[in-house]
């Protein structure tokens, strides 16, 4: 063939190309998935299919997102002739994935989810339809509201205690009013909050003498053994007394509160009978711990405390570990929950205090260190420091004198 002949040929190819018939083109569909995690700890997605355009795909979502009451839809992932999946998982981690099958982008969303979360669960997943096809435009949204979870407890002066547990509540204080009221109903004296827990679950442990922790996690199993391995880290004798979860996201909340308690019982000789282990919700499962306050007394108490006893008798002083939602955690003597005596409490962000506490406010002598190296070590009142101390920064400088309501006086 002549050279001249070869470029005839290829005109006549790219002749053919160009001038295909339009009607015979396939036309690609777009996909997008909108994500909003709010505020208060719910979440509201969006996804649509089926659209000529990612642009349009993407405004359909973000428009269903809100529509669900998102304050922050945002396309968070996009497909084109595929498929495209969230998953939700634990304190409303996600994860999103796409791809040319449902079950291949399911998938992908899932081990998104569970690299960095617990209790990933499918929430959406839609293809688009095939190229060329008659398709229907499509869109779909979906959300869910924040639960709120707590756990309040009470430690009577008789040795025993009480505990209350709320769980699937449309806001803190209602769950936290759940959980008291559920604590005083069982007979307790001094009933507060003593964790509270969001799209998640709370456990409590009780261990003797006068030891109990809780602990929150994303899961159950993470909540128990948390606050089991908390509570044996300085107790050999640790049972789990309740454990609880919200409901998943989209099962239809109904709000609960569960209740249990624990009475030091009557000696009638020199031994005293082994409290109730059987693992029934409603139980306490831990040998009761002796009174520990200045006293020393440990003589036997009627089994249900006498209100005008409470008046004239404190709280005795315990000894354990608590630990708190925001990840912080105490070690040391505390009375009822509230941190008082000597103790060591220690931020999330890495911030420790060591020293005196006094109604839960860090009081008398301490010494505060601050992650970033600086150092204060002397007197506090009413949780700021007061009176003569010494703060050493990081750089070596150093003022020592006296304080007045956390600043120094110059």
């Amino acid at each position: 063939m002549t050279r001249l002949s070869v470029l005839a040929a290829m005109v006549l190819v790219a002749v053919v190309v160009e001038t295909r018939p339009v009607a015979g083109v396939a036309q690609d569909l777009y996909g997008s998935v909108a994500f909003s995690a709010e505020p208060d700890g719910g979440y509201a997605w969006g996804i649509a299919w089926d659209h000529a355009s990612q642009l349009g795909a993407r405004r359909a979502a973000v428009t269903a997102c809100r529509e669900k009451g998102g304050s922050s839809c945002q396309e968070q992932g996009s497909f084109v002739n595929g498929c495209g999946a969230l998953f939700i998982g634990g304190s409303n981690g996600w994860g999103i994935g796409t791809g040319q099958a449902r079950l291949r982008a399911e998938a992908i969303a899932r081990g998104a989810c569970d690299s960095a979360n617990v209790n990933c669960r499918l929430a959406v997943s839609r293809c688009t339809s095939q190229p060329g096809t008659a398709a229907e435009i499509k869109s779909e949204a979906g959300g869910f509201e924040a639960l709120y979870g707590s756990i309040a407890f009470s430690q009577e002066v008789t040795g025993g205690y009480a505990w209350g547990i709320s769980w699937d509540q449309g806001s803190h204080e209602a769950a936290t009013a759940g959980a008291i009221a559920a604590c005083r109903a069982e007979g307790g004296a001094y009933c507060d909050e003593r964790l509270g827990f969001q799209n998640g679950c709370g456990a409590l442990v009780v261990g003797s003498p006068n030891l109990w922790v809780v602990a929150p996690s994303d899961s159950r199993a993470g909540a128990e053994s948390r606050a089991l391995e908390t509570c044996q880290s300085s107790n050999a004798d640790c049972r789990l007394a309740i454990s609880r979860c919200t409901s998943d996201p989209g099962a239809p909340p109904a709000a609960t509160t569960q209740a249990g308690s624990y009475q030091l019982p009557t000696a009638t000789s020199g031994r005293q009978a082994a409290p109730p282990r059987d693992r029934q919700p409603a139980e306490a499962r831990v040998v009761s711990p002796e009174a520990s306050d200045s006293g020393g007394e440990t003589a036997a108490e009627p089994s249900v405390p006498r209100r005008q006893e409470e008046a004239v008798r404190p709280v005795p002083l315990q000894h354990g570990t608590l630990e708190y939602s925001d990840g912080s955690r105490y070690v040391g003597e505390h009375r009822g929950g509230r941190r008082h005596g000597r103790g060591t409490y220690t931020w999330a962000d890495g911030n420790r205090y060591e020293g005196e506490w006094h109604e839960d406010k860090m009081h008398g002598q301490g010494t505060m260190y601050w992650h970033y190296g600086d150092r204060y070590k002397g007197e506090y009142r009413d949780g700021r420091r007061h009176g003569r101390g010494t703060y050493t920064w990081s750089d070596g400088r150093r003022f020592e004198g006296e304080w007045k309501n956390d600043e120094p006086v110059r």
